[in-house]
Protein backbone atom coordinates (compact mmCIF):
# COMPACT_ATOMS: atom_id res chain seq x y z
CA UNK A 1 0.00 0.00 0.00
CA UNK A 2 2.95 2.35 0.74
CA UNK A 3 3.87 2.36 -2.87
CA UNK A 4 0.15 4.34 -3.58
CA UNK A 5 0.23 6.58 -0.75
CA UNK A 6 1.82 10.21 -1.20
CA UNK A 7 4.42 10.70 1.42
CA UNK A 8 2.90 13.90 2.52
CA UNK A 9 0.11 12.33 3.90
CA UNK A 10 1.60 8.64 4.85
CA UNK A 11 1.09 10.12 8.67
CA UNK A 12 -2.27 9.95 8.30
CA UNK A 13 -4.41 7.25 9.92
CA UNK A 14 -4.33 3.93 7.57
CA UNK A 15 -7.98 3.18 7.64
CA UNK A 16 -8.93 6.86 6.83
CA UNK A 17 -6.47 6.20 3.61
CA UNK A 18 -8.13 2.70 3.14
CA UNK A 19 -11.53 4.27 3.33
CA UNK A 20 -10.47 6.91 0.50
CA UNK A 21 -9.60 4.53 -1.62
CA UNK A 22 -12.92 2.24 -1.12
CA UNK A 23 -15.10 5.07 -1.84
CA UNK A 24 -12.76 6.35 -5.05
CA UNK A 25 -13.16 2.45 -6.39
CA UNK A 26 -16.97 2.81 -5.57
CA UNK A 27 -16.59 5.89 -8.16
CA UNK A 28 -15.60 4.27 -11.10
CA UNK A 29 -17.49 0.96 -11.36
CA UNK A 30 -18.24 -0.12 -14.43
CA UNK A 31 -21.28 -0.08 -14.45
CA UNK A 32 -22.93 3.32 -14.31
CA UNK A 33 -25.79 2.21 -11.98
CA UNK A 34 -23.42 0.66 -9.24
CA UNK A 35 -21.63 4.29 -9.17
CA UNK A 36 -22.78 6.37 -5.72
CA UNK A 37 -24.27 9.81 -6.52
CA UNK A 38 -22.54 12.84 -5.34
CA UNK A 39 -24.71 12.98 -2.45
CA UNK A 40 -23.98 9.46 -1.40
CA UNK A 41 -20.14 10.57 -1.32
CA UNK A 42 -20.51 13.48 0.47
CA UNK A 43 -21.58 11.18 2.92
CA UNK A 44 -19.61 8.48 3.05
CA UNK A 45 -16.69 10.87 2.82
CA UNK A 46 -18.01 13.11 6.21
CA UNK A 47 -19.72 9.66 7.81
CA UNK A 48 -17.37 6.89 9.02
CA UNK A 49 -20.21 5.68 10.93
CA UNK A 50 -21.61 4.83 6.80
CA UNK A 51 -21.13 1.74 5.64
CA UNK A 52 -19.30 1.01 2.70
CA UNK A 53 -20.48 -1.74 0.12
CA UNK A 54 -17.47 -3.27 -1.57
CA UNK A 55 -16.48 -2.65 -4.72
CA UNK A 56 -16.72 -5.58 -7.82
CA UNK A 57 -13.21 -6.08 -9.42
CA UNK A 58 -12.23 -3.27 -11.30
CA UNK A 59 -13.39 -4.30 -15.77
CA UNK A 60 -9.36 -3.81 -16.29
CA UNK A 61 -7.14 -3.93 -13.52
CA UNK A 62 -3.35 -5.39 -13.26
CA UNK A 63 -2.67 -7.92 -10.76
CA UNK A 64 -2.00 -6.22 -8.01
CA UNK A 65 -2.60 -7.28 -3.90
CA UNK A 66 -3.96 -3.78 -2.92
CA UNK A 67 -7.30 -4.52 -4.22
CA UNK A 68 -7.44 -7.77 -2.16
CA UNK A 69 -6.89 -5.41 1.17
CA UNK A 70 -9.99 -3.82 0.92
CA UNK A 71 -12.09 -7.22 0.75
CA UNK A 72 -9.88 -8.63 3.18
CA UNK A 73 -9.65 -8.40 7.08
CA UNK A 74 -6.79 -6.13 7.34
CA UNK A 75 -8.99 -3.12 6.45
CA UNK A 76 -12.15 -2.34 8.58
CA UNK A 77 -14.04 0.38 6.73
CA UNK A 78 -16.10 1.27 9.96
CA UNK A 79 -12.96 1.05 12.33
CA UNK A 80 -12.48 4.80 12.22
CA UNK A 81 -15.90 5.32 13.09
Amino acid sequence: MSNIIDPTIADSSRNEIMRFIHIALLCVQEKVGDRPTMASIVLMLSSHSVSLPLPSQPAFSVPSRNFSVIQSEEYDPVASA
